[in-house]
């Protein structure tokens, strides 16, 4: 069972996270910090993946490795830390954002569609609902109001913020509910991947 115990750093929490799995990487509240060269010498996703930058092409400089996590923390003192979601990390994470997505994910919840699972909370009444992603063979694509207004979904191509790191949204402090990442993670409501998934491998 892995804790985050003591003084969190940022690289700490980071760390946490890779030795779960889940790949990492650090956001700021710019738009973009890929280097000028990567910029114009890769073009494609293919390309972003090969990239071996620590810090460009946002969500594809996701990594476990404790050497790049620690760099990536060191020249971002304040950044976000963010785990990819999909079949990267595993993780199929459904976003509530209020007003809106406390009715949509209310009439979600009443028909069980949403098991309890490890969530971050962002305020009171906002947050991450974390699933297990299926598998490699099913692609779930990420995106706004899939799930009904107010409802997002971060899967392939996605990621999301974590804990300790202040929201973008909000400008609060993430937090765990329990106040650990280490609470079993649900599989998806078979409902709800029938809906999100878009294609499975052969």
């Amino acid at each position: 069972m892995i804790k985050i115990a003591g003084r969190v750093t940022m690289n700490k929490a980071a760390q946490t996270y890779a030795k779960k799995g889940w790949p990492v990487f650090i956001d700021t509240f710019l738009d973009d910090l890929t280097c000028e060269v990567c910029k114009v010498a890769h073009k494609t996703a293919a390309d972003f993946q090969r990239c071996t930058c620590v810090l460009c092409h946002g969500v594809y400089s996701a990594t476990t490795d404790p050497d790049r996590i620690r760099d990536m923390t060191k020249y971002i003192k304040k950044g976000i830390i963010c785990v990819r979601t999909g079949s990267a990390s595993g993780l199929v994470a459904i976003e509530i954002v209020p007003p809106a997505g406390t009715r949509s994910g209310g009439h979600l919840e009443k028909a069980g569609l949403l098991p309890n699972t490890l969530t971050v909370l962002d305020g009171q009444v906002a947050g991450y609902l974390i699933y297990r992603h299926p598998g490699a063979g099913i692609r779930i694509r990420s995106g706004a109001n899939r799930l009904g207004p107010g409802v997002h979904v971060h899967a392939d191509g996605g990621y999301i913020p974590m804990p300790t790191s202040r929201s973008r949204k909000s400008g609060q402090k993430l937090a765990w509910l329990g106040d650990s990442p280490d609470r079993a993670i649900a599989p998806l409501h078979p409902r709800l991947l029938a809906t999100l998934r878009d294609n499975i491998a052969a």
